[in-house]
């Protein structure tokens, strides 16, 4: 029978010195770790893992070119000649709302919720809503009105890029 001979260990104390903790690291011996926190430890990978693997596979995307892009999600709607779509007086956010648009004098203001909006920004490239768009010679677009937040409103229609508006500081001018 073959005896070999263990490092001798650093006298046990009631605190941790520098020198046994030295000891520990030159001879790679640590304190194993209670059962349950190396399962808790393994468990989290299996769940990173999953998340991980989920979010991968049911990515959805805005750009036409991806794979995971849904398309348009609104129908796109008509107009009838003897009703305006205003939305409501006042409405919810993140809800679309069918809504007409006046162009005769451009969009550039427009009446929603009660209030005068500004046009700010234009986000061409995917469109919010399905179907074909309208004509240019027609002066009254059909699509929806979504309050974004408190200070945003998004205006969406078939093969129009999204218009954003935030709220005027003054009513509009008169048609020029």
């Amino acid at each position: 029978m073959t005896v070999v001979a263990m490092p001798e260990a650093p006298p046990r104390t009631t605190t941790t010195e520098p020198a046994s903790l030295l000891w520990a690291a030159e001879r790679n011996v640590y304190p194993r770790r209670p059962r349950c926190m190396r399962m808790s430890r393994h468990v989290a990978f299996l769940f990173l893992s999953i998340g991980l693997l989920l979010s991968g596979c049911s990515s959805s995307s805005d750009d036409p070119g991806d794979e995971g892009y849904a398309g348009p999600t609104l129908p796109a709607r008509t107009f009838t000649e003897d009703k305006w779509e205003e939305g409501p007086a006042e409405p919810r956010g993140h809800n679309p709302y069918p809504y007409d648009v006046n162009t005769h004098c451009g969009i550039k203001w427009l009446e929603f919720g009660g209030r005068w909006w500004v046009l700010d920004s234009v986000f061409p490239g995917v469109e919010q809503v399905r179907g074909t768009p309208p004509a240019e010679d027609v002066q009254r677009i059909a699509g929806y009105m979504t309050l974004i937040g408190p200070d945003a409103a998004n205006f969406d229609a078939a093969g129009m890029p999204t218009m954003q508006f935030v709220p005027a500081e003054e009513e509009p001018p008169g048609c020029a």
